[in-house]
């Protein structure tokens, strides 16, 4: 049957029928001759003389090999579109399954299946599962399932490759990332808002979200108390911070920052937390879902301290009003990451809530986003302005050795480019520093399988400095020890200025612009990196203009729609996946 029929990345849709063989192969050659290039399945005789079974699990649809006909950014002068040097014998298909045919020919006399979701490999009998990777899911509860066939699998004798705990702890950013914070690995400074801490029986509710939000950015050092001044009648008032308002007004004093009417009670004056009702700086959040992919549910927010005000100010009015509504009254939408999925807005209330969440968008967010389906946590950071306007560099591991890097530029619509330490020597000795510090971050994650091979892990790397409101402790000591940028330094609305970007007033297309949502040339980024390798020498980590790690990724894209010399990834892998499994099959 051919794969070009059939539907792909359906739930069920080869679930019926268990996983499809892609190819059996006794001897490689008579079955090219045999059958045409895209056939799944050889004759059942053939089959019966296997040695074995592997099933191989895909799922990305995004990055094709490319042929003749495909034009890619030309390495060293990025917006000059040429052909390929070569075309890959690969050309056409997807990568997760050239990957899967490359491994088959590494197996002979094995029979190699195909499966894309759980109840596929449930069905399979394989001896060997290996994990390529998997559609993109933004719901919580398909990795549910999915750890549970994993560790179903396990428990039958099936050797699961990444094993079924390594991956859950990998697929739960929060849990990783706190494993590196306390491994004093170069994290962004991570709070998680735990599920459990934030939801009871009638669902998620405001006044325990507001405590853990206000304990996670407390944590952060976010909270920074706007500074109070007695007023005319004895009382105190704050500053204006009127920048929130966008009307071009500057984060770069104090004297710049009011309240507009937001009090400090006299027994809480000087503390930071919830009660302040909206006595707090201007500052930037992004939001991150525990288990998604490719950046989906990813939201920057910002605090308009006027909106929190004027909530307040509307609730002190009403009888036995609660008054600790400051951060979920002022948070406001900038943008979310939706990964080509379908979101919900964010503006009003679902049907099926149990708490109203009119004005509060984060609270919609929790509930329709962030906690859907069970998600058990919430990561919290604060916004690294310079991240968006350089190169992410995704550094590929092959048993944990440097393999190559993707250099990825835009958040929505992204450009990349793929350098290899074979073509781009210069390259991987600038970033000698990453790739030391990455090996540091895989060798601190437990054992992925027997071995503890690590065939293929990702370390991705951005440039910048967490934006905070005004000096303070983060989770790791003082924040500018920490290369935190104060947001109270440095003037105008320039993102490498250091100043705060403009918050809930400002229009989505100006943010995005700002952040790059969707990219259209390389070459600002390529001329960012070479101003760092010329200044640097070698990578510099933290500080304003040095390197971070932003994720640790177990099952990434490949780029190869943009690799001039994809093959140069497919066979290396290939190989290294067929000889684990040929030793367990």
């Amino acid at each position: 049957r051919n794969c070009a029929s059939r539907p792909r990345g359906r739930r069920g849709a080869l679930g019926r029928h268990g996983p499809r063989v892609l190819v059996c192969i006794a001897e490689l050659a008579s079955v090219k001759k045999r059958c045409a290039p895209n056939c799944d399945m050889v004759q059942h005789s053939t089959m019966s003389q296997a040695s074995g079974r592997v099933c191989i699990m895909i799922g990305a649809d995004d990055d094709k090999v490319p042929d003749k006909s495909t034009r890619l950014f030309k390495r060293g002068r990025d917006d000059v579109l040429v052909e390929p040097a070569q075309c890959s014998r690969w050309a056409g298909l997807q990568a997760d399954e050239a990957i899967a045919r490359c491994i088959a020919e590494k197996l002979p006399g094995v029979v190699v299946e195909i499966a894309t979701e759980p109840d596929e490999l449930l069905s399979t009998e394989a001896q060997v599962v290996l994990i390529i990777s998997y559609h993109t899911q933004p719901s919580f509860a398909w990795y549910g399932s999915f750890f549970a066939a994993l560790r179903a699998l396990e428990a039958r004798g099936v050797a699961v490759y990444p094993r079924a705990d390594f991956k859950e702890l990998l697929s739960c950013k929060g849990n990783y990332t706190q494993l590196l914070q306390r491994a004093g690995l170069p994290i962004c400074p991570t709070a998680v808002l735990e599920r459990a801490a934030c939801v009871d029986g009638g669902g998620v509710q405001p006044t325990l979200v507001e405590a853990s939000l206000a304990q996670a950015l407390d944590t952060l050092g976010l909270l920074a108390p706007i500074a109070a001044a007695p007023n005319d009648h004895g009382g105190r008032q704050g500053d204006d911070h009127g920048g929130c308002q966008g009307d071009g007004g500057d984060y770069g004093t104090a004297d710049n920052h009011r309240s507009g009417g937001a009090r400090i009670d006299d027994d809480e004056e000087g503390k930071i937390g919830v009660g302040l009702d909206g006595g707090v700086r201007p500052f930037q959040l992004v939001s991150k879902p525990s288990n998604a992919d490719g950046g989906y549910g990813v939201a920057f927010w910002a605090y308009d301290g006027a909106c929190a005000d004027s909530c307040a100010a509307e609730s002190a009015r009403a009888p036995n009003a609660e008054r600790h509504r400051s951060l979920l009254d002022g948070l406001r939408l900038q943008a979310m990451l939706t990964c080509g999925c379908d979101v919900p807005s964010l503006d009003e209330s679902p049907a099926h809530a149990a708490t109203p969440v009119h004005g509060r968008p984060f609270m919609r967010y929790l509930q329709e986003v962030g906690f859907l389906g069970d998600r058990p946590q919430v990561l919290l950071q604060p916004l690294v302005p310079l991240f968006g306007q350089h190169f992410e560099l995704k550094i590929y591991f092959l048993k944990r050795r440097p393999f190559f890097a993707a250099l990825v530029y835009g958040k929505e619509k992204v450009l990349a480019k793929v350098v290899r330490p074979s073509t781009d020597n210069k390259f991987f000795a600038y970033i000698q520093p990453l790739v030391s510090k990455s090996i540091e971050a895989l060798d601190a994650l437990p054992a992925d399988g027997e071995a503890d091979p690590k065939i293929l892990m990702r370390v991705d790397w951005g440039v910048g400095a967490p934006l905070l409101p005004s000096g303070g402790d983060v989770t790791n000591g003082d924040a500018r020890a920490n290369g935190c940028k104060d947001a109270s330094r440095g003037g105008g609305n320039s993102l490498d200025g250091g100043a705060l970007l403009h918050g809930a007033a400002s229009s989505a297309p100006t943010f995005k612009k700002q952040m790059v949502w969707r990219a259209t040339s390389l070459s600002a980024p390529q001329r960012k990196l070479q101003r760092l390798l010329q200044e640097q020498g070698t990578a510099r980590i933290g500080g304003e203009q040095g390197y971070f790690i932003n994720e640790v990724e177990l099952h990434p894209g490949f780029y190869v729609d943009v690799d001039a010399a994809p093959d140069e990834t497919i066979e290396p892998l290939a190989h290294a996946y067929g000889a684990h499994a040929r030793t367990r099959a």
